[in-house]
C-alpha cells in the first residue's frame, strides 16, 4: 500500500508517517515546510529510507497534488493553516489553504483513478461554543472563527465528493490533540507543550481567560492508529466522527496534574481571552467506537508522563 500524508512534515502528519512506515507501508509525505518540520522529514527518511519519500510543494499546487496522488492507495489529508489566531489575521489566505487546497486534493485523487479513500482531518472548532457536556457529531455547526469555517467548508467539499462523484471520503473531527513533536515555542503552540515547556523550565505559563475552559486531551498515537482504521473501516459513508478521548479537563486541572508529576508548582500568568477561544469542548465517541472500533488506549495522566520523561532525559 501507497499511503499519501498531505502535511506529512507536520505535528500530527509526521507522527501518522512514522507509524504507517513502522508497520511496513510505504508512505508519500508532501508538506511546504510553512509550519512542518524539515528535520522531521529527515529523520524520518533516514530511520525509513525504503518506505518514505518527501515532495516539498503546497496543495494549492494542482499539478503537484495530481503527482502526489498518482498511484496511491490512501490520502491522509492533514496540510492546513491549524492556528485559529492566525485565521484571524489572515482570513483570504486560510480559505486558500484549507478550502482550495483540500478540492485540489480532492480532485487529485479521484482524477488518480487508484485512491480509494480521503480521509480528511477536520476540527471540533467547527461546534464552537456546545453547551453539551459531550459533543456528538449531531450537534449544531456554529463555526466562529475562520479557521473552523474553512474546515467545515472543506467537510462539505469532502460530502459532495462522495455523494456526487463517488470518491469515498471520510471526515474526522478531532480533539485537542498532543503527544511528541509539538512545538512549545511561538504565539500559536499548543496549549500542552507550552504548560509542559513551562513546568520544565520553571517558567511562567500564560493561560488565556481564567483557566476553566475545558478540553478533550487525545493522544496523538491514538489519532494515527484512527486513520489506519478508517483507511479500510467498511460500512462508512460520508458523515464526519469526532476523534477524542471522550475525557473532560479544565486548564487548571491540566496545570496542577503538572504540578504534580514535576513535584513543583507551576506558575500561572492570566492573560485576556483570545479571539474565537471556546469555552467547552469535550467529545462524545460512541460512533467512532460502535462504528469504526475506535477506542483510545492513552490517558492524560499517562501521556503527560510519557512527554516529561522524554523532556527530561
Amino acid at each position: 500500500m501507497l499511503y499519501l500524508v498531505t502535511g506529512g512534515a507536520g505535528f500530527i502528519g509526521s507522527n501518522l508517517v512514522r507509524m504507517l512506515a513502522e508497520q511496513g507501508s510505504r508512505v508519500r509525505l508532501l508538506d511546504n515546510f510553512d509550519t512542518g518540520s524539515r528535520n522531521s522529514a529527515h529523520l524520518l527518511t533516514t530511520a525509513f529510507p525504503d518506505r518514505v519519500e518527501v515532495i516539498e510543494g503546497d496543495i494549492r499546487d494542482r499539478a503537484l497534488c495530481g503527482y502526489a496522488c498518482s498511484g496511491a492507495d490512501y490520502v491522509l489529508h492533514h496540510a492546513a493553516m491549524a492556528s485559529v489566531p492566525r485565521s484571524f489575521a489572515n482570513p483570504a489566505e486560510c480559505a486558500e489553504v484549507n478550502i482550495s487546497g483540500t478540492v485540489s486534493i480532492l480532485d487529485a485523487a479521484l482524477a488518480s483513478g487508484s485512491v480509494r479513500r480521503v480521509v480528511f482531518a477536520s476540527s471540533c472548532a467547527v461546534y464552537a461554543n456546545s453547551r453539551r457536556s459531550a459533543i456528538p457529531e449531531t450537534a449544531r455547526i456554529d463555526p466562529i472563527s475562520p479557521y473552523a469555517a474553512c474546515k467545515y467548508a472543506s467537510e462539505l467539499f469532502c460530502r459532495s465528493y462522495s455523494l456526487q462523484k463517488g470518491l469515498s471520503t471520510l471526515v474526522f473531527r478531532y480533539f485537542n490533540v498532543y503527544g511528541d513533536g509539538q512545538n512549545p515555542a511561538g504565539d500559536y503552540a499548543a496549549v500542552i507543550p507550552r504548560f509542559l515547556d513551562a513546568a520544565v523550565k520553571g517558567m511562567t505559563a500564560v493561560v488565556y481567560g481564567d483557566g476553566r475552559q475545558v478540553r478533550d486531551f487525545v493522544y496523538v498515537e491514538d489519532v494515527a492508529r484512527a486513520n489506519l482504521i478508517g483507511c479500510s473501516a467498511d460500512g462508512v459513508g460520508s458523515e464526519p466522527f469526532n476523534i477524542g478521548s471522550g475525557s473532560a479537563t479544565s486548564l487548571n486541572t491540566l496545570i496542577s496534574d503538572l504540578s504534580t508529576l514535576t513535584r513543583r508548582p507551576v506558575s500561572v500568568h492570566h492573560a485576556p481571552p483570545r479571539a474565537g477561544d471556546i469555552r467547552r469542548s469535550v467529545a462524545s465517541i460512541e460512533r467512532a467506537e460502535r462504528i469504526l472500533g475506535y477506542k483510545p488506549e492513552t490517558t492524560l495522566r499517562s501521556g503527560l508522563k510519557k512527554l516529561l520523561t522524554r523532556a527530561l532525559k
